[in-house]
């Protein structure tokens, strides 16, 4: 039309000109065809091929339909079973336009990482590659599966705008699997559910279900290998993480996947640039900030974790994951005011718990805030019975300010809360050997347990050694504390402790007197939070 118009005839082109009708004369009318491969692409039921004429529509379909286009224009009787005549003929006359088409493929689209990411998150990426194939006898039919259909726009649009509690969108999605098995998407709703959760063992069988169903789908795949990596198999996570990025190379989620997958491994370095190319693809990424920054923390880098940690905030503010990690990060380095005030946005996003409590009470404590100090210890208590560390924190509080005998309450508390750990056992036993109270001094036992803590320990930690080395002191053995001095100081510079190194030097000349160690508070600072439990990485978009 458009090439008759401007006078341009003699350009091939395929097709008809309907100018004519522009200018208000009469048109030859001529068969339409049409298609949509949306039923397949996106549910994985049959494709739809129509032909329509000015006597009859036909549409080539599991269940086949005719319609009298001459008195039954809204197509209110299907004449399928009635016309088979009609139906042979259409179907021959769809046929033979159809020999005569051919494909021609576009340029790609250029799309952003955030634009893949979103279109593989609605099952469309599959979709550009799910070829249709040439026989679909047993596929579904649209018509019987309308309902369904629906339902599931429905579901995409309440958890677009947030209308919808994971309970309800398992118990949605799984209704959608019953009714259509075969539809990929459909079983991941169910594993996107069930990670919302937080379950991801029940994920995991609905997201390898839907990748039998879909091998082509990037996104399917890279949700079924952070499924995998959350749930401690790495190598499951990376062929498929792997297969995803292979799939769709600028993933910025299946890059952090990645990095996830190598920082489990062991690999700070390589995760490290899993991440750095997640960022590149995608500038704005927070979890991508934050996993790049534990990279970091990893290598004994803090102040490049901090970098990327207070990038995580800036695009993410109010992330409670991101206030603890930085948190954990200033209590590390003695920055306990800056940590408190981390610690109080923590609560404010996540909600309070035991840990939270306990680590505030460090802070107000290390502050000089004593009472607020004690007020968060006996909160943390209230909160988690079961839960040791506030126990030791106020016992090393009462020791600093003279009350040995509720320290030992609390040492003795703390023990019986974690008695499979050597922090609590030394730290009663070095109580036991170094007390001021002398009727609270109990040598042989205090041996009994420095024992335990070095075997809890593996016989590798300088502060267990030099704790039994103490014990022994205390009740008289001293060649015994001379030795296991020494041990503690070796242990101490081969971890590079020169100063613990020389503190430990000062006690082998008082055992070699025959001196035991002099009563001094068995800490003056709080116990800080532990360090030697790595901080969890963030799959892509976690939620708190």
């Amino acid at each position: 039309t458009v090439l008759e118009l401007f006078d341009l005839a003699g350009t091939s082109a395929r097709g008809r000109s309907v100018s004519a009708a522009l200018r208000g004369e009469p048109i030859e009318s001529g068969a339409s065809y049409a298609e949509t491969d949306l039923p397949w692409t996106s549910f994985r039921w049959a494709p739809q091929r129509s032909l329509t004429t000015v006597e009859w529509k036909y549409v080539r379909t599991p269940q086949t339909e005719l319609y009298d286009r001459a008195t039954d224009r809204v197509e209110l009787a299907n004449m399928a079973v009635a016309r088979k005549d009609v139906v042979r003929e259409m179907e021959a006359r769809l046929a033979a336009l159809e020999a005569e088409l051919g494909k021609r493929s576009s340029a790609a689209a250029a799309l952003s990482a955030d634009e893949i990411e979103q279109l593989a998150a609605l099952g469309y990426v599959a979709g550009d590659s799910a070829e249709v194939p040439e026989d679909t006898a047993g596929l579904a039919d649209v018509k019987e599966r309308l309902p369904i259909k629906d339902l599931n726009a429905t579901l995409r649009q309440r958890l677009a705008r947030e209308t919808i509690v994971p309970e309800e969108h398992l118990e949605i999605a799984q209704y959608l699997v019953r009714e259509s098995p075969e539809t990929p998407g459909f079983h991941s709703e169910v594993g996107t559910a069930w990670v919302a959760l937080g379950n991801y063992a029940e994920a995991l069988p609905a997201f390898e279900r839907a990748v039998e169903l879909a091998p082509e789908d990037s996104g399917l795949h890279y949700a079924l290998g952070d499924a995998l990596q959350q749930l401690g198999r790495h190598a499951d996570a990376r062929s498929h993480l792997e297969m995803a990025l292979e799939l769709e190379p600028r993933m910025a989620a299946a890059h952090v996947g990645m990095g996830n997958v190598l920082r489990d491994e062991g690999r700070p370095d390589l995760a490290a640039g899993s991440y750095t190319e997640a960022l590149r693809l995608r500038p704005e990424y927070p979890e991508a900030h934050y996993n790049l920054a534990l990279t970091f923390g990893d290598r004994g880098m803090p102040a490049k974790a901090l970098e990327h940690y207070e990038l995580a905030l800036e695009q993410k503010p109010g992330w409670g994951v991101a206030h603890r990690a930085l948190a954990n990060l200033m209590l590390a380095n003695g920055r306990f005011g800056e940590a408190l005030a981390h610690l109080e946005a923590t609560v404010e996003a996540l909600g309070e718990n035991a840990e939270l409590r306990n680590d505030m009470g460090v802070c107000l404590q290390a502050l000089g805030r004593p009472e607020e100090a004690l007020a968060e210890y006996l909160a943390a208590m209230e909160l988690a019975p079961a839960y040791f560390r506030p126990h030791l924190n106020r016992a090393n509080m009462a020791l600093e300010h003279g009350n040995d005998a509720i320290a030992l309450a609390e040492y003795e508390a703390a023990v019986r809360l974690a008695p499979g750990l050597a922090e609590p056992t030394a730290q009663l036993a070095r109580f036991l050997s170094t007390t001021r109270v002398a009727e609270l001094r109990d040598a042989p036992r205090a041996v009994a347990l420095a024992e335990r803590a070095v075997d809890l320990t593996g016989g590798k930690s300088a502060h267990a050694f030099d704790t039994l080395a103490a014990a022994y002191a205390a009740d008289g053995r001293f060649p015994e504390a001379v030795s296991f001095a020494h041990k503690a100081q070796m242990r101490a510079r081969a971890a590079g402790d020169e100063g613990f190194a020389a503190e430990v030097e000062t006690r082998i000349a008082r055992y070699a007197l025959g001196e035991p160690l002099a009563p001094a508070p068995a800490s003056t600072a709080p116990a800080p939070p532990p360090t030697d439990e790595a901080s969890p990485s963030v799959p892509d978009d976690e939620t708190e």
